[in-house]
């Protein structure tokens, strides 16, 4: 999509997430199961206590605490009044006991976790001020559940970049919590302002730049300080973070090209990885860092393309369809998003990471394009467009539990959505 704009390893089968053991107890893994896209989560039952209920905002309570069990992405949970987190039957893996408890003036709530027969895990509290409960803190006391029964961090309310166009307004690098809260800008230069790239820890993000004077890739600390990476006549655009967070891959047009270039951020240095008189964009870095996706219409149309950065030897990996473009690796690796020309619109698509096994993940009469994935590797954000605008929407992995990020008004259009797990 930004070529379009600018120019104007696991074989399929099963991915498994190990078992592990907390508190003495070890727990059963959560397989994703990648054939078929039968996505796997735990069911849970969310049993309030006779305290918890006695509460006058109990049942308000209870639907912000269910609602956010299932955006976790963690969880599918019995009778949920969300119909693609809801299940009725089968068998279930823990129970979530609601209590409040009072120690004189001060009150807390108690989310007791159990086994499936009622033997306690491991609880966490929250404490009501006031007697409130603010949705920040159900999140709060979810990510600690979901990191005690899966060993990674919850994501939610960690963060989303996107680019933001009110109208009559140039495009900023706006951010946003997963609930579609607290939206506020993030760059503040008088440019459009497209695809950005949140580094490893997110405390700093890469964004492109378009102007009459062409375009450019700007470096920014969060902290209204944004430095210029690179700046040549055609196109420039990126990047792709290492891991380590020192260095990244950007696309630049330095010798006249459009190629892709490995850049040392403290000193600037750069390293060339393409030769090719194609157009070469949107790179993504694997997180092992040894494989690099890349869109190029050096076969008459844009299709995208693996490099094996130690070899420098180009795989092309789609071959179906018009146009392939967007690829975003997994945070495992495993699997590549990536946007599909269709039947006359753009969709998400998934494959492996050989570029088989391609499966939608978007099957709908409206276009989609632009997949970042969430931190966990359970949901896929992506831009739709439903009405006269782009928008963010949110889906899981095995194409339910589609729920728009915010609630901006129909003249304001969201794109190039990047997530990090950190908060603000």
């Amino acid at each position: 999509m930004l070529l379009r704009y600018l120019t104007a390893g696991l074989l399929y089968g099963l991915l498994i997430v190990f078992p592990f053991t907390s508190m003495g107890q070890a727990y059963s893994p959560d397989v994703v199961h990648i054939e078929g896209l039968k996505f796997s989560r735990f069911v849970l039952s969310v049993k309030p206590l006779t305290s918890f209920m006695a509460h006058f905002k109990s049942r308000t309570w209870l639907k912000l605490i269910e609602k956010n069990l299932c955006w976790s992405g963690v969880f599918k949970l019995y009778h949920s009044q969300n119909n693609y987190c809801r299940i009725s039957s089968g068998h279930q893996d823990f129970q979530i006991h609601l209590k409040v408890l009072a120690y004189g003036k001060s009150k807390s709530l108690q989310f007791i976790v159990t086994d499936n027969i009622g033997i306690p895990l491991f609880d966490t509290h929250v404490k009501l001020l006031q007697n409130k409960l603010t949705e920040r803190q159900i999140m709060k006391a979810i990510n600690y559940v979901t990191e005690k029964i899966t060993m990674r961090p919850g994501i939610l309310g960690s963060t989303i970049a996107f680019s933001y166009k009110q109208p009559k307004k140039l495009k900023v690098i706006a951010r946003v919590n997963t609930h579609g809260q607290y939206t506020n800008a993030i760059s503040f230069n008088q440019q459009t302002n497209i695809a950005p790239r949140w580094s490893p820890s997110g405390d700093k993000i890469v964004y492109t730049t378009v102007s009459r004077q062409g375009t450019s890739i700007l470096l920014d600390d969060l902290q209204r300080n944004a430095s210029v990476l690179a700046k040549y006549k055609g196109i420039n655009s990126g990047g792709s973070w290492y891991a380590n967070g020192k260095k990244i891959i950007i696309t630049l047009s330095k010798d006249g090209n459009a190629d892709l270039y490995a850049m040392e951020l403290k000193t600037y240095k750069l390293e060339r990885l393409t030769h090719h008189p194609a157009i070469d964009t949107s790179p993504a870095l694997s997180p092992d860092g040894k494989f690099l996706l890349f869109v190029s219409d050096r076969s008459q149309s844009e299709q995208i393309y693996v490099m094996h950065i130690p070899t420098r030897e180009v795989s092309r990996l789609t071959f179906i369809g018009p146009r392939n473009t967007d690829p975003a690796w997994s945070p495992d690796g495993s699997l590549i998003a990536f946007t599909k020309y269709v039947r006359g619109r753009d969709q998400i698509y998934i494959m492996d990471a050989y570029g088989e096994n391609g499966r939608a993940i978007t099957r709908s009469s409206y276009p989609a394009e632009q997949p970042a994935w969430s931190p966990d590797g359970r949901q896929i954000i992506f831009a739709s467009r439903r009405g006269t605008n782009y928008k963010l929407y949110i889906i899981f992995l095995d194409g339910g539990g589609l729920r728009r990020l915010t609630h901006s008004p129909a003249g304001y259009e969201e794109k190039s959505p990047s997530w990090t797990l950190r908060q603000f």
